[in-house]
């Protein structure tokens, strides 16, 4: 998908009550990670699994190392009620990828992660972007790959995970 489908500006000056600013660094990490675990119930993720983890803050410091710029590619809703992680692959810059789109269950369907998402394509288009991609499961009990497609992505691919408890 191009990176040019919408303005995510405009969509967050109309969500009042809620404020939006870059991500500002380590102090940043706990509240992030907060929002995450806050998203597992509601989200039916598997804070186990490797695909569908929650990471800790250390997790969210060292993916943020890996950024060229986190604080230019990163946007977050005040209050921590939502988080957009995008960033631009080291090994091909005309590709973006949002890695992380979360919003707390009480925040969900004012608008807030549409508004969270087209911010984070304009980002990305700003430093280089020519696509961007994402990884979601399409067994999402809030089908968020519906905002996905509503605003230009395509799937490409369905992944199917299998998993067997094991008696020892």
């Amino acid at each position: 998908m191009g990176v040019n489908s919408g303005s995510g500006l405009a969509s967050l000056e109309r969500m009042p009550g809620y404020v939006f600013r870059p991500y500002r660094g380590p102090d940043d990490h706990g509240a992030m990670a907060a929002v995450r675990l806050g998203c597992v119930e509601g989200d039916r993720v598997d804070a186990r699994s490797v695909v569908q983890g929650v990471p800790t803050p250390a997790e969210i410091a060292e993916a943020c190392a890996t950024l060229d710029d986190p604080s230019e590619n990163q946007l977050l809703a005040e209050h921590m009620a939502g988080v957009a992680l995008c960033s631009i692959r080291r090994q091909d810059p005309t590709i973006g990828e949002v890695e992380e789109l979360s919003v707390w269950a009480e925040s969900r369907r004012l608008g807030l992660g549409r508004a969270l998402l087209l911010e984070g394509l304009r980002c990305l288009r700003e430093h280089g972007a020519e696509t961007a991609r994402l990884h979601t499961g399409t067994a999402n009990p809030h089908r968020s790959y519906d905002l996905y497609e509503s605003v230009g992505f395509r799937r490409q691919n369905e992944y199917v995970r299998y998993r067997k408890p094991i008696a020892v």
